[in-house]
């Protein structure tokens, strides 16, 4: 008998009449086996088989659409093994489940790769759905480095779908993405809705196998006093661009760097803290890094704390 076992019997069983335990045994056996295949992990690799696997370790899907799309419940991870996944499509989001993470299993940089061939509008769409958008909504990516050609963005984040007042919170945690780099084509993109009350949190941190490198710029379209950008230690080779809405919005950037267009866009009631950055010409003050981080903007356009 195992320890979880043990513990179900000796919490509901423990004082109840002999006549029903069977039957209260049987139920909550049901529920445990329910509630771990439901949350089971989904296997991916390059020489699996979207037909004929099951997401199991052993009969692997060989796509990341066939291991998103196999997710059938909230916190929900799909593990991809090494290797350079190819794709002319989009890879569609399981947005109808929170908390889900899509991760890549490596011990070196950038060998969990997603590399889109085609022509669609970005790599990665998350846009949950209006059930799934009636609460919180969290999506997670780990360990992998996203590649997208020209024309194409990387990851979108999109809160159309959202409930005035529920967030929609993606955190990157170890993910790069390459291929597009200029300000036409964004590695990440905020597609927010006018419902100003229904907030986007983006959470980018360096740490991890995907590795910190942002070759294509990053669009921040903040419209609620709760949109929240924070970002530790990433590498931004195209810059950053800010929406222009009036709105007391909040971006943290820690141990950064910024490169080549530095920032742009924005607005004076928007809030931003810059801390331990380094700037395109190596100053690490956050003052004195301002100009090349703001860009086609005066210096009062961003306010510190």
């Amino acid at each position: 008998m195992t320890e979880r076992t043990a513990a179900v019997l000796k919490a509901n069983f423990m004082g109840t009449d002999p006549n029903d335990q069977f039957d209260d045994l049987v139920d909550s056996i049901s529920t445990i086996a329910d509630e771990e295949t439901q949350l089971q992990n989904i296997w991916v690799s390059e020489g699996g088989d979207d037909d004929n696997g099951d997401g199991s370790r052993l009969r692997p899907y060989a796509s990341p659409h066939a291991g998103l799309a196999a997710v059938t419940g909230d916190g929900q991870a799909v593990i991809l093994m090494p290797g350079v996944y190819s794709y002319a499509s989009s890879i569609p989001w399981p947005t109808d489940y929170t908390d889900v993470l899509l991760t890549g299993l490596s011990a070196h940089n950038e060998s969990t790769q997603l590399v889109h061939t085609g022509t669609a509008t970005e790599v990665i769409d998350i846009d949950p759905t209006t059930a799934a958008g009636s609460a919180n909504f969290s999506a997670y990516l780990a360990n992998l480095d996203i590649e997208a050609p020209d024309g194409v963005d990387g990851v979108t984040i999109d809160n159309g779908n959202m409930t005035n007042g529920k967030k929609l919170i993606v955190t990157f945690r170890g993910v790069s993405f390459g291929s597009a780099d200029d300000t036409t084509e964004m590695s990440v993109r905020w597609q927010h809705n006018d419902q100003h009350s229904a907030p986007i949190e983006m959470h980018m941190h360096g740490c991890g196998l995907g590795g910190n490198d942002i070759e294509g710029g990053v669009y921040i379209d903040p419209k609620s006093t709760d949109d929240v950008c924070e970002v530790n230690g990433m590498n931004f080779k195209a810059g950053i661009t800010f929406g222009t809405a009036t709105i007391a919005s909040k971006s943290e950037f820690r141990n950064c760097i910024m490169k080549d267009n530095g920032g742009s866009g924005g607005q004076d009631t928007q809030v931003l803290r810059v801390i331990g950055c380094v700037s395109k010409t190596g100053t690490t003050w956050a003052a004195a890094a301002l100009a090349d981080f703001a860009d086609n903007a005066a210096e009062a356009l961003l306010s510190f704390s």
